[in-house]
């Protein structure tokens, strides 16, 4: 029996034609569960704007995760404007190099097909089959990126995610009727005798992933003009809720801070993964949810997932060589959208009393490497605790820093340039420096990139306050109702360890109760401010506002004397800093 469904507004976007102007790719492949394989054609139409071709390039991400016989892609075939140049591929990894024979040298457009067989691994990370469902991404043959004419070559390790162009695909699989299809773009399903056969259609994307599997549910609501779809088993009913207003309020969220979400649709994947969760166009694909220790964690997890569709999805990064411009950038949002969602305390776990927020736990992740590693290194140097402790934690504490520098309003109107400016394009780090330091304050000896690429420590410390009585002062042709008055010298000493060149507050706390704030761009080393007022300073925070996230301690920031004869108590900055130390073992706020 044959049964068909479409899509009709799809297919009418489809027949009269689409906005976006990206080469397009077709695939045509047949999954064959009895061999765990996928085998097919892939096409592409390529355009040189710049250079013309004297080679192709194709990315084999499959191959990067093998570590058995039954893994792998492999290209059968190739064609290239009707020309077979399978005899000219070079193979290596996950790299495949095609030179161009002398008739397609020089071509400004080819039409490139691609016969290919992959073989699908148990679960490998990103990409495999498990727990009885298929999970494809970067299963096909993919046109490696292209900067000024020339093909990358990409090196990759299991933390580095794959790097691509944009493309518009169209896409056709066939598979068994027993497993659904989940991914964005449906247009239409057969189904013929055993064997479905599904149709997407996906502009603007980096790839085109796929899961394969059964037994899901779908949860399905509107948000304005998108609909947010949570698949997931029966047995995670209980957290649909809670999953469903995570990605609402972090679309929300981000389309007003950010840019607006412009996309119909976004789709959640439950339990695809034993741990995690992953970023792909349109979609992501979650870990299991935990039943016993609360949702935060796992919200979290799905918060910077739906994130990355802006910084990977709508900002396009090259993860492998600059991994900060996205998962930096990605878990600096994730803080800021869980303080939303659950305000400033227990935002990442509150649990039997014991609470403690996003950015606690990544301070206590990258404290230690603000001083020993940049953000700013390809991935393949990191080794993998470096990697998630440097790019995720102090990554976040970096943006932190940069962000606070300019200010809650530059802030957004620098993250809203930085959006429209770099939308469905790719910008390098200098690109972002330059955006960003229209927004930062305008100081000769400090710049985004010192901030960024920063592995100094940075210290601010609070050393000694001295309180000296002055001589009476006669203030008797002031507006001062009295002939004379007592006044003091407060000298207040400070020490900044490899600081960035930008100002900072020192606040002054003085005998009656009021504050003085003092801008000072600290140099290396002692510091020290002089004040004469009728009362004596009695108190000194160094960036009471927490500004500098960067900063290694923020216990020392603060200082009272004791009676005038040297260091004392610290003050209210550093106890909550201390308490919070204490109770939940996390050295950060």
């Amino acid at each position: 029996m044959r049964i068909r469904w479409h899509n009709i507004l799809l297919a009418l976007l489809i027949t009269s034609g689409s906005a976006s102007a990206f080469e397009p790719v077709v695939i045509d492949a047949v999954l064959d569960d009895s061999t765990r394989s996928v085998s097919g054609s892939m096409s592409v139409k390529l355009i040189a704007e710049s250079k013309p071709f004297d080679a192709l390039r194709f990315r084999l991400y499959p191959n990067m995760l093998c570590d058995t016989e039954w893994c792998g892609i492999t290209v059968d075939s190739l064609f290239a404007n009707g020309e077979n140049i399978s005899d000219s591929m070079n193979a290596d990894g996950t790299d495949l190099f095609v030179p161009l024979p002398n008739k397609l040298r020089g071509s400004r457009r080819l039409d490139v097909t691609a016969w290919f067989t992959t073989r699908v691994p148990n679960y490998a990370d990103r990409f495999g089959y498990y727990n009885g469902r298929y999970a494809l991404e970067t299963w096909f043959p993919m046109p490696a990126p292209r900067r000024n004419g020339e093909w990358l070559k990409i090196e990759y390790n299991p933390d580095a995610e794959p790097v691509a162009d944009y493309f518009d695909f169209d896409v056709t699989l066939r598979y068994p009727d027993t497993l659904q299809a989940i991914s964005p773009g449906f247009v239409s399903l057969d189904t013929l005798g055993d064997t479905a056969s599904c149709r997407w259609v996906l502009p603007d994307a980096h790839e085109f992933p796929v899961l394969l599997g059964s037994g899901f549910k779908l949860d399905s609501t509107m948000l304005g003009k998108t609909s947010v779809k949570i698949f997931y088993a029966p047995k995670y009913t209980f957290a649909v809720d809670s999953i469903r207003n995570s990605v609402t309020r972090t679309l929300t969220f981000m389309s007003d801070y950010v840019s607006p979400y412009p996309y119909d649709e976004m789709i959640a994947v439950v339990g695809v993964f034993p741990r995690g969760g992953l970023e792909l166009p349109r979609m992501t694909w979650l870990l299991p949810v935990p039943e016993h220790i609360g949702y935060r964690p796992y919200a979290t997890v799905v918060i910077h997932e739906v994130i990355h569709q802006w910084f990977y999805g709508m900002i396009n990064t090259n993860q492998a060589l600059d991994p900060w411009m996205d998962e930096s950038v990605t878990e600096f949002f994730t803080v800021k959208v869980n303080r939303e969602i659950a305000g400033p305390q227990g935002n990442f776990l509150s649990l039997a009393g014991f609470t403690t927020s996003v950015s606690a736990k990544n301070r206590y992740a990258g404290r230690d490497f603000i001083g020993l590693v940049p953000i700013t290194w390809p991935t393949l140097q990191y080794t993998d605790r470096e990697y998630f402790s440097t790019i995720y934690a102090k990554g976040m504490m970096v943006m932190q820093t940069l962000t606070r520098l300019m200010g809650p309003e530059n802030e957004k109107a620098f993250w809203q340039d930085y959006a429209r400016t770099w939308q469905l394009r790719e910008p390098t780090p200098d690109d972002f420096y330059a955006i960003a330091d229209k927004y930062l304050p305008h100081e000769e000896s400090a710049s985004a990139a010192s901030i960024v690429e920063m592995t100094e420590p940075l210290d601010f410390e609070m050393v000694s306050i001295g309180r000296q009585e002055l001589q009476s002062v006669d203030t008797s042709d002031t507006d001062s109702t009295a002939g004379s008055s007592v006044a003091y010298s407060s000298e207040v000493h400070y020490t900044a360890r490899h600081p960035l060149g930008f100002p900072v507050t020192v606040r002054l706390l003085f005998d009656d109760d009021t504050t003085q704030d003092t801008s000072v761009v600290p140099v290396m080393g002692f510091n020290s401010i002089v004040v004469t007022r009728e009362v004596p300073v009695k108190g000194a925070i160094i960036d009471p506002d927490f500004v500098y996230a960067v900063d290694m301690n923020y216990l020392n920031n603060s200082l009272i004397p004791d009676s005038g004869k040297g260091a004392g108590l610290r003050l209210f900055s550093g106890f909550m800093y201390l308490l919070e130390l204490l109770f939940s073992g996390l050295w950060g706020i």
